[in-house]
């Protein structure tokens, strides 16, 4: 599988120098770079973080699904883990919706009164 890592003349340097069939993508590249790769080497497979998945443009994502490339997205979220389920936080806006205060949320939901505090504010419009 080729890395696709470095400046855009390392990359085509390393691409016209190869002959794989796999790419795996480590940083963000455009729909031109994208389309000089694909010049050089016939892909089936392209993989990616979850990251860098969402910096592809959309129109080169449509065009490597027509001509049969399959994108694969891989790895788990990067960083810190998420101190309390999303489920829990979602519910604070229903909850307020149903006229519930901010100390009996945090009551019912178990979760610290300044973590409500936090996400009503965040989530206040």
């Amino acid at each position: 599988m080729l890395e696709i890592k470095g400046s855009n003349s390392e990359v085509l340097a390393t691409v016209s120098k190869s002959r794989d069939s796999e790419l795996h993508l480590k940083r963000k590249v455009s729909a031109l770079l994208l389309a000089r790769i694909m010049q050089h080497l016939t892909i089936t497979r392209i993989a990616c973080s979850p990251a860098i998945y969402e910096t592809l443009p959309r129109s080169a994502v449509s065009a490597l699904e027509s001509m049969g490339v399959e994108l694969a997205v891989e790895g788990a979220k990067r960083g810190r883990p998420d101190a309390h389920p999303r489920e829990k936080l979602a519910m604070i806006g229903e909850l307020r919706g149903q006229g519930y205060g901010a100390a009996e949320m945090a009551k019912k939901l178990k979760l610290p009164l300044r973590t409500v505090y936090y996400h009503l504010r965040r989530h206040k419009g």
